[in-house]
């Protein structure tokens, strides 16, 4: 058997990857991030529905205005079963205190896999971005990761209904906004602050095993728009719009933590120019090992 050329595999995996992106990019209409974010209880999709690794999505209104759009992720071509529990203008306090991401759990759709949580935010806002209050934001983001683990654990209180599931649990708090909300430029400083002690309660909690975390505060920082965010992603001074959204749910850690698989990152991530290169050289060095080691071993069969 001849050997084949690993160089050859490469440039075969990197050209094919290239092309799936274009047509991709070029079949699927204009409109495809507006009918992503929806806006009621199902995506509106054409695609194939799959059951497998539904989405749940909790918390304030960066949640509840996303609609449906995580329930195509991965892409276009499958959709994920996704319930928005998100409620607008709702505070940590108010899910740790009412239970509210067990009442989630409770009125299930689905056996979820993934839960993205999105709360602390209205908490610093409401409190004219005072930082005396961060530990207690803190202590109830990690409250509200407790409840949610532990109904999905079957360790519910009493008259709650909870259900054998782990779960994934994603948090990357906010973006700095695309105005001085605080005042006097403490704008940018004040919201990576308080973001780094919501993170660093997590990771120091019993339940820091379920959560995944990663800082998105700078993630629509531009030169132009430095130190706020470029309000060409935003709807508002605090809120993402379509373009905020599709370049948000694209990012390649997001992806990663909703099990993508490596081509549909690939496809996702170039079709909006975000292809880290370590990523494509690193999934084209991956295949072609497992090419090689598979005609080395055909090889010594024979």
């Amino acid at each position: 058997m001849k050997p084949i050329s690993t160089l050859r595999v490469a440039i075969l995996f990197i050209l094919l990857l290239s092309v799936t992106a274009k047509e991709k990019k070029k079949d699927e209409p204009s409109s495809t991030a507006t009918t992503r974010l929806g806006g009621g209880d199902t995506a509106e999709t054409t695609a194939t529905t799959t059951d497998e690794g539904a989405i749940l999505a909790i918390g304030d209104s960066w949640a509840s205005l996303s609609g449906n759009y995580l329930a195509n992720v991965c892409g276009s071509s499958t959709t994920r079963p996704m319930q928005n529990d998100g409620k607008s203008g709702s505070t940590a306090k108010e899910w740790a205190y009412n239970r509210m991401g067990v009442e989630a759990i409770e009125n299930r759709r689905y056996e979820y896999t993934h839960v993205w949580l999105s709360v602390g935010g209205n908490d610093f806002l409401d409190n004219k971005c005072d930082m005396s209050i961060a530990d207690k934001v803190a202590a109830n983001v990690v409250n509200v990761i407790k409840q949610v683990v532990d109904a999905s654990h079957g360790e519910a209180a009493v008259g709650e209904v909870a259900f054998q599931q782990d779960l994934k649990i994603l948090y990357f708090g906010y973006s700095i906004p695309s105005r001085d909300v605080c005042g006097q430029g403490r704008t940018a400083q004040l919201f990576a602050r308080q973001g780094e002690i919501i993170f660093d309660a997590i990771h120091n909690s019993d339940y820091a095993e379920y959560v995944t975390t990663f800082d998105i505060s700078d993630a629509f920082v531009t030169s132009e728009s430095s130190p706020l965010s470029d309000p060409s992603y935003f709807a508002d001074a605090i809120h993402l719009n379509e373009v905020g959204y599709t370049r948000l749910f694209s990012g390649y850690n997001v992806l990663r933590f909703f099990d993508c698989s490596v081509l549909q990152i690939a496809q996702m991530a170039q079709a909006d120019g975000q292809l880290p290169v370590g990523v494509l050289v690193g999934s084209a060095v991956a295949i072609v090992s497992v090419v090689v080691l598979g005609c080395f071993c055909l090889k010594k069969k024979r």
